[in-house]
């Protein structure tokens, strides 16, 4: 595995990842406060941002980063779809971890939760969605035998 490939997408990764999640966090907020949202509605708030920030991001990072991957527009975001589904499934029940249990505020614990899950969605993403080690490793192949 081409482990310089791997961090240098992961670093292009990174870029709409924290532009939609910025964008997610300021709905997040935006929702929040407009809202006045008590209890758990705070859960469908970032739920829904979330699914939002995700859908925009498969069509970031389809066009700009993993262009050249083997997998069919449909098929990628089908994939894309099932990681974030994990990945909201973690962030929720991170966010209820952080918030409950340490009493962090519902913010602070969404910008440490988006971390944690970022580095999930794009190893997840590279290897299932894309299928980028597969793509990657043809081209080392070829470039061995140069």
């Amino acid at each position: 595995m081409n482990f310089k490939a791997l961090g240098e997408d992961f670093f292009k990764y990174l870029v709409p990842g924290i532009i939609t999640t910025a964008l997610e966090v300021a709905a997040l907020i935006f929702l929040l406060r407009s809202m006045h949202t008590r209890g758990f509605w705070y859960l469908v708030a970032v739920g829904v941002t979330f699914v939002i920030g995700t859908t925009i991001q498969y069509f970031a990072v389809h066009r700009f980063i993993f262009h050249d991957s083997d997998r069919e527009f449909k098929e990628g975001y089908f994939y894309f779809m099932l990681v974030a589904i994990i990945g909201l499934i973690l962030t929720l029940g991170l966010v209820v971890l952080l918030t409950y249990a340490i009493h962090m505020p519902p913010i602070r614990a969404r910008v440490i939760t988006a971390i944690i899950v970022g580095i999930w969605n794009f190893l997840a993403n590279y290897f299932l969605s894309f299928e980028m080690h597969k793509q990657r490793e043809i081209v080392e192949k070829i470039r061995n035998r140069k």
